[in-house]
């Protein structure tokens, strides 16, 4: 079995981020992800994204330049990449993850605290760690 490829990233609004914009971020990106075999996450917390990719090496990576290129943000700070047997969110296409549980996470909030700041993440071999505990407790909401 082919390693599943995972990249995490932060960055920053440059829109009012309302219901509205994450709505269409969350309808545009399952139905774009599902067709490229990618799943994830969205974490949007006052002004700032914290997103899980993971699938196919190529088609992860063309998706991130893509989303690297997004008006939407700026200072996109690419967090971790890296290879896992398995997935950490299986069965989301993309998902927006509801505010209050990130505001139970600390070491999610830690990672989005550093991507405000600008700086990157250094103990990358915990990264994961940290996603599938988040991501295991997480409660998406539906678009």
């Amino acid at each position: 079995m082919k390693p599943i490829f995972m990249l995490i990233y932060t960055s920053q609004a440059a829109v009012d981020v309302t219901h509205e914009v994450l709505t269409n971020i969350l309808k545009s990106s399952q139905i774009r992800n599902k067709q490229e075999g990618i799943s994830g996450f969205l974490i949007a917390r006052a002004g700032y994204f914290l997103q899980l990719l993971e699938g196919d090496e190529e088609k992860v990576r063309a998706l991130y330049k893509l989303i690297s290129k997004d008006p939407r943000h700026r200072s996109v700070k690419l967090q971790g990449e890296t290879f896992a047997e398995t997935r950490i969110a299986p069965d989301w296409s993309m998902q927006l993850v509801e505010d209050r549980k990130v505001s139970e996470s600390e070491s999610i909030l830690a990672l989005m605290e550093l991507g405000r700041r600008g700086q990157i993440y250094s103990e990358r071999e915990s990264l994961e760690s940290i996603l599938r505990i988040f991501a295991k407790n997480a409660k998406p909401l539906t678009a």
